[in-house]
């Protein structure tokens, strides 16, 4: 399950992060999650994370130390449709993490096309449950490792 994030100060001074646990990858625990009836921390075991992170080593004449430059995670979902399956509404098994931001920008991109098309409209509401439930999945992810070390948008878009 995903941890939060602690900083140990060594003896020398220096600030250490230690990642205690970046949750499941790939799992099929929670797998009968449905977001707005199980109770939230059900779905906590399918809450991730990748760790990005960017090491600087930093020289003053003969001595050298090695430093973290950046750190920052990338929030995953682990997409399990296990119920649907069951139920006979969708016709294959499948489980992956999903990059949570990646996930909420193509169901936007879908809603804006879709948007406005009146046989469209049981795919629309089932968009924006998806899509309101990745957000709060988000928010559980933020407050569990700290909104801090959330990648930012520029760092989302590559800058």
């Amino acid at each position: 399950m995903l941890q939060p994030v602690s900083l140990v100060v060594k003896n020398d001074g220096a600030v250490v992060p230690v990642i205690y646990s970046l949750g499941n990858l790939v799992s099929n625990q929670s797998r009968y999650y449905v977001w707005g009836v199980s109770h939230e921390d059900v779905g906590r075991t399918r809450d991730s994370a990748i760790l990005r992170f960017k090491i600087k080593k930093v020289r003053q004449g003969d001595l050298s130390s090695t430093m973290i430059a950046e750190l920052y995670f990338i929030p995953l979902w682990g997409y399990n449709n296990t119920l649907l399956y069951e139920k006979k509404m969708e016709k294959m098994l499948t489980i992956y993490p999903s990059p949570i931001y990646e996930e909420m920008e193509r169901i936007e991109k879908e809603i804006e096309r879709i948007k406005g098309i009146e046989e469209k409209a049981g795919l629309l509401k089932k968009l924006l449950t998806e899509y309101e439930m990745l957000r709060a999945r988000l928010e559980i992810i933020k407050n569990t490792i700290g909104e801090d070390y959330i990648a930012t948008e520029a760092v989302r878009a590559g800058k």
